[in-house]
């Protein structure tokens, strides 16, 4: 379940993946966001059996493409204390889902992609962004091990990590990984 990065698992037998539209870590916990993720969630957990269902959240993209770097900016605060704020929320949500007795996987975001004259990555440069998103998944594998939860992330293929430029022949848009990658 996630943003549009989800489509990365379209056609993987057994797997249902839900795009359900732009929503972030940081609002995923809240039931009443603009996004309605959390509500989309639980709807469809509802009629689940935590026991045979394996649920992986794909979040993390919208939140480095778009809100992290202008928090800094604005609230003149560290790379890292934002990231942990959203990062908490995005946890506490997690924590709960998997309370139920759901499996979970989180797949850590990919950044890199994005151009600032596409108008959507104008918040942050590449390699600001996927700094950021080193720091993010770092943070989320230390997480998800204190879990028990698997982690997995593409940003290693995705972002030359002695650079932090995308490596541009693995991008079908500004934005996404070719499908199957």
């Amino acid at each position: 379940m996630g943003a549009s990065h989800t489509k990365i698992f379209d056609g993987i037998p057994g797997v249902n993946a839900f795009d359900l539209g732009a929503g972030t870590m940081y609002s995923i916990g809240n039931p009443n966001s603009k996004t309605g993720h959390y509500n989309k969630i639980i709807s469809i957990l509802a009629n689940r059996d935590p026991s045979k269902t394996i649920v992986v959240f794909d979040y993390g993209e919208i939140d480095l493409r778009m809100h992290i770097n202008r928090i800094i900016k604005k609230k003149n605060r560290s790379l890292q204390t934002i990231c942990d704020e959203v990062l908490e929320k995005y946890l506490i949500f997690i924590d709960q889902i998997k309370g139920r007795g759901f499996n979970i996987i989180i797949s850590g975001p990919h950044c890199g992609g994005g151009d600032a004259f596409t108008g959507y990555s104008i918040t942050a440069s590449i390699t600001e962004r996927n700094n950021a998103c080193a720091y993010m998944n770092d943070r989320l594998s230390s997480e998800c091990m204190i879990r028990s939860i698997p982690f997995i992330t593409l940003f290693d293929i995705a972002v030359n990590q002695r650079t932090l430029y995308e490596n541009t022949q693995l991008f079908s848009d500004y934005f996404h990984l070719f499908t199957p990658p």
